[in-house]
């Protein structure tokens, strides 16, 4: 589990350096290299470069308004105020 983690979080570390110019391209990179370090975390949960790498990248997606990256790993769902259809009321 340890090397696993370990080649997880390279992996999502490779992906976060090779984020370039494209909006829609980083945003895909992103997600990807959030679900890769969760995946470190679940193999290895005492992993710690893995943590921080989440943080740092969970921390990356909400300066972009990246949805669906809360820490919780659930998108916008529900029905509280700003998540529902425009125009729907409360």
């Amino acid at each position: 589990p340890e090397r696993r983690a370990q080649y997880l979080n390279l992996l999502a570390a490779y992906m976060l350096e090779r984020v370039g110019p494209n909006p829609t391209e980083n945003e895909e990179t992103l997600r990807r290299a959030i679900h890769t370090l969760r995946s470190a975390i679940e193999v290895d949960p005492e992993h710690a470069d893995a943590k921080l790498n989440l943080e740092l990248a969970l921390r990356n997606a909400k300066a972009v308004n990246l949805p669906g990256t809360d820490p919780d790993a659930g998108g916008a769902e529900g029905t509280l105020s700003g998540q529902g259809r425009a125009g729907s009321g409360y």
